[in-house]
Parts: C-alpha cells; structure tokens; sequence
C-alpha cells in the first residue's frame, strides 16, 4: 500500500514535469521512511533500498526508482508529440514552440517556453 499510494501521488506532475533531483530524493526517502516505519533516521535497514527497487522476478519488491520513471514519462509524452502530428496537444506546442523544426532537433533552447 505505501508504494502504491506514494508513486501515484506525484504521477500527473512527473508525466508532465522535469522534476527537481531533490524532490525526488526527498520523495524516495519518504517512501524508505514509511516502508521501514522509522519516525526519524535512526534505524536498521535489512536491505539496500537499490535491491528493494529491483522487479518482483529477480527478488526484489519493485518499489520505482522516480528518477527513471519521471525520464520514462517525458520520454513517453515526447515520443506522442512526435508520432502524433494531428493530436491537439501536438498541434498547440507546434504552432506556438517549433513552427518550423522538428521536435527533435531543436537547436536552442526556447525563450517563451513554458515548465511543459
């Protein structure tokens, strides 16, 4: 219950955000916090949390490194916004970002852009 409800929480954000590296590592450390029932950092932990983070198959308990799942997210909304020339959200960020380039080979970084 803790890695389900701690890894929806921030999943709208992380899809459409870069999140900061801190807020991940603070969100990770809740999810320790939480998962090993300390109430401070004191504590014993029986297993590294990196091993914990390994799938079910291989022995682990498939908790998400955020990190990787927020480049995976972004990664799949721009992957839409390249194969999708006619979906709305596509459309907009063409006409109002890169009219005349390509997605992916963007040559600088834009100063109008927004956090999206």
């Amino acid at each position: 219950m803790v890695k389900v409800v701690l890894n929806a929480v921030p999943m709208y954000q992380m899809s459409t955000f870069k999140m900061p590296k801190k807020l991940l590592r603070q969100l990770d450390s809740l999810q320790r916090k939480l998962w090993w029932g300390f109430k401070s950092n004191k504590g014993l932990n029986l297993i590294a949390w990196s091993n914990m983070c390994i799938s079910k198959d291989l022995g682990g308990l498939a908790f998400r490194d955020l990190e990787k799942l927020n480049h995976a997210l972004l990664a799949k909304l721009a992957w839409r916004i390249c194969q999708q020339s006619d979906h709305l959200l596509t459309r907009i960020l063409k006409a109002k970002y890169f009219k005349k380039e390509d997605f992916l080979h963007l040559i600088e970084e834009r100063k109008n852009s927004s956090w999206t």
